[in-house]
């Protein structure tokens, strides 16, 4: 009869030498794009506690070659293993609350000097920041961040690192007005993409933000979606955009035929986004059909 002992001796012998074999083969891998997505509560050095008990060390290690990391469903205490990360060009926070001090997030941009992309959920002042020294910052997604003022937009506007870049979403930010936008869209101006999606019951009310946002001129992509008060004078604005090809204005209940009509002059619209626009009726339907370069039209509740 086996001895249950050495049974369970060579079992673990086993999964050590995988664990290693598995190890030695990850630290070779060049440009991995990884994602840790664990339900976990203490996602902090140096365990990140889970039913796979993946530690810290282990991710530094293997993921020093890492050019792309997205965690989600962490409780994050500290970001000081983001420094053996040197590789590293975008990270992303996907449900994740992080519970680190104003004063070591004040390290990030040392941390990680070369990031292209970043986001996050609970994004602060302090942390926006932090972010606006990272010069090769381009694609910037802030979400549902109640704590997020126009003290941190107006931080990002002056910076150089707004002015290099070329994305950005802002989403769930009811602290935010009209003034921070503005001191965004006056001079983020190599913007290629902007989402400013559910951001509070005063945007986007008055038309001089929107004729802000009409002067960028590479913008080629808005979603304006879920924004109450849009009226004709602010899509008149937009449509003066002559580089826009793709505009999202799903659940703009303000939006009319007139509206619509402004859009005709658009001359590259691809793809336009008027789900839940109630307000349409045929006569702008019939509007929509002079737009002679659309290849995509999205309608619903109209």
């Amino acid at each position: 009869m086996p001895d249950p002992m050495r049974c369970e001796s060579a079992s673990q012998k086993q999964w050590h030498q995988r664990q290693h074999q598995r190890r030695r083969l990850l630290t070779q891998l060049d440009n991995v794009s990884l994602v840790v997505s664990y339900r976990c509560h203490n996602a902090a050095g140096p365990q990140l506690k889970s039913a796979a008990d993946v530690s810290w060390n282990f991710l530094t290690v293997f993921a020093s070659r890492a050019t792309s990391l997205s965690i989600s469903h962490c409780i994050v205490r500290s970001l000081e293993w983001l420094n053996a990360l040197k590789s590293l060009r975008s990270l992303s926070f996907h449900k994740c609350h992080i519970v680190c001090s104003d004063d070591e997030f004040h390290r990030f941009s040392k941390y990680l000097p070369n990031l292209k992309h970043f986001g996050a959920e609970e994004v602060t002042d302090a942390m926006l920041e932090e972010l606006s020294l990272v010069e090769s910052l381009r694609s910037l997604e802030m979400t549902n961040s109640p704590m997020l003022t126009n003290t941190g937009l107006r931080e990002l506007a002056a910076s150089q690192a707004g002015a290099h870049l070329r994305q950005l979403r802002i989403e769930g930010c009811n602290r935010l007005t009209l003034h921070g936008f503005e001191a965004l869209a006056k001079n983020l101006l190599n913007l290629r993409r902007l989402k400013l999606r559910f951001v509070s019951d005063s945007f986007p009310r008055s038309t001089v933000l929107l004729m802000h946002v009409a002067n960028l001129p590479w913008l080629h992509t808005l979603d304006l979606s879920r924004s109450f008060g849009l009226c004709d004078d602010g899509i008149h604005s937009i449509s003066t955009i002559s580089s826009l090809t793709s505009l999202n204005l799903e659940g703009c209940e303000d939006i009319t035929d007139l509206c619509v009509m402004h859009l005709v002059s658009l001359p590259v619209l691809r793809h336009l986004d008027l789900f839940g626009c109630w307000r349409v009726t045929n006569a702008g339907l019939l509007s929509i059909g002079k737009m002679i370069e659309l290849r995509s039209l999205s309608l619903g509740h109209c």
